[in-house]
């Protein structure tokens, strides 16, 4: 057989049209199996846990069975089954009922098994671990914005983050976990990035600006994502009209709070109702250390962008009843700082600053006075351990690569003594961003002029130039 001469080119792109229209038809369409399986808890994260997952309308029931988890692979029938919710929902033009169930009572420091889903339609068994209430710490890996090519670039920064660190507590996602929240592959692609990590290890979620969606008829014409509501089970303590976003929680020695930002940004009354129900955790928190995580930052690390209206209400609050860490998201780099007058200080009293990103979205930064170590075009996540009266964060490049890492000591006043650990041979990441997926960045040679420069004093900053 005489083959055209030019079959290789056709050959060539026979196979680019299966690639992409394999990738277009990538299922994520609910089934009779179950998909989209999350752990978290809704209440005492010492003694519950709480399953979500999503299948299509033919199954009616939420079933989950469980049992404390053993060598032999008997577990169907030793398990116990527990049922929960089934809601009708429809997001992004795709239907589906969402279950959740609450397994509550758990014996401490113990692995369960559990799998779910009705007869001829289950799960595969997952495990996870209940708290270790004799164990002196614990620790828990913190994610900024994934955003943008979930399945394909930010998969490998969950993966990495969890084979690094296997025994954590639960992973805090900050939020813009997808570019479209009414998106279903978007969500479809977050899931299968995650998979069995977010059915074995707990996920606590902080809603971003792309949580929400246009809404005309509301008051700044958006709303929180219907996938939201019904893909995540969260505490119901926050304000009135927040649950599942404002929120918190006890995890042995730390009191965990979360905010919703965007809905902060609002108007003043909504910040204000945040702001108020902020004040009473924290006036009242029986807890050693406070790690208080939102959305949008304190301070801005945006070279084009200034900072936001939450901070005349967040941060006062945060200085007065000395926070020790707010971490966040939004502006797709990494930067560590505190207050600027504290800026340099071995103690000090308000909260250490976080902004990170763990998504392929880069912007630049701006070098502020508040900023004590930064990195730009880079995909990282953060370690952070708890053990009495000393905390440590560790950040990672998507690599493995340890880039940064500081340590906390509480004093009795409630006063920190801070030390960032000196790391060898570890490389500055300053290099400048490209403007992928529609990041606004100022790409001008003059800008760029501008960057460089201040890119040398911050390096003279930390010793590093004379």
């Amino acid at each position: 057989m005489r083959l055209p001469k030019n079959y290789k080119a056709s050959i060539v792109l026979l196979c680019l049209v299966f690639q992409i229209t394999t990738a277009q038809d990538r299922d994520y369409h609910p089934a009779k199996n179950p998909g989209r399986i999350i752990l978290s808890w809704e209440k005492d994260p010492a003694t519950s846990r709480t399953i979500t997952w999503w299948t299509d309308t033919t199954i009616l029931q939420a079933q989950v069975q469980w049992l404390i988890s053993d060598a032999s692979s008997d577990l169907p029938a030793r398990a116990t089954s527990t049922y929960g919710r089934t809601v009708k929902a429809t997001a992004g033009g795709k239907t589906a009922h969402f279950h959740s169930t609450h397994l509550v009572d758990l014996d401490p420091n113990t692995v369960y098994a559990y799998r779910v889903g009705v007869e001829g339609h289950w799960s595969e068994w997952f495990q996870f671990k209940t708290i270790d209430r004799q164990a002196l710490g614990f620790n828990f890996l913190y994610l900024g914005d994934a955003q943008n090519d979930m399945r394909s670039l930010w998969a490998r920064t969950i993966r990495q983050a969890y084979t690094q660190h296997p025994q954590a507590s639960f992973v805090l996602h900050l939020g813009d976990m997808v570019d479209h929240a009414d998106n279903p592959g978007e969500w479809g692609e977050w899931f299968e990035a995650g998979g069995w990590i977010m059915a074995s290890v707990p996920q606590v979620l902080v809603a971003g600006n792309h949580e929400y969606v246009r809404d005309p008829s509301s008051q700044d014409g958006t709303r929180l994502s219907e996938y939201w509501r019904h893909t995540f089970t969260l505490p119901l303590n926050g304000p009135p009209g927040l649950g599942e976003t404002a929120y918190y929680f006890d995890y042995k020695n730390v009191r965990f709070i979360v905010l919703d930002s965007r809905d902060m940004l609002i108007s003043e009354d909504h910040s204000q109702r945040q702001a108020d129900w902020l004040e009473k955790l924290l006036a009242n928190n029986p807890q050693k250390w406070t790690i208080v995580s939102h959305h949008h930052p304190i301070y801005s690390s945006r070279g084009n962008r200034k900072g936001y209206s939450i901070a005349e209400y967040l941060q006062p609050l945060y200085d007065k009843y000395k926070v020790d860490l707010v971490l966040q998201g939004h502006h797709h780099s990494f930067a560590r700082g505190r207050a600027f007058e504290e800026v340099g200080q071995a103690e000090h009293q308000g909260p250490v600053y976080y902004v990170s990103n763990s998504g392929p979205k880069m912007y630049d930064t701006n070098f502020a006075g508040w900023i004590e170590r930064t990195a730009i075009n880079v995909q990282l996540y953060h370690n952070v351990e708890v053990a009495g009266d000393r905390l440590t964060v560790e950040t990672y490049l998507v690599n493995g690569t340890l880039y940064d890492q500081i340590e906390l000591r509480k004093k009795p006043n409630g006063s920190k003594l801070f030390r960032e650990i000196p790391l060898e041979r570890t490389e500055e990441r300053l290099d400048f961003p490209r403007a992928t997926y529609g990041a606004d960045i100022d790409t001008s040679q003059e800008y760029k002029s501008t960057f460089k420069k201040r890119a040398l004093e911050y390096m003279k900053k930390r010793g590093l130039r004379e």
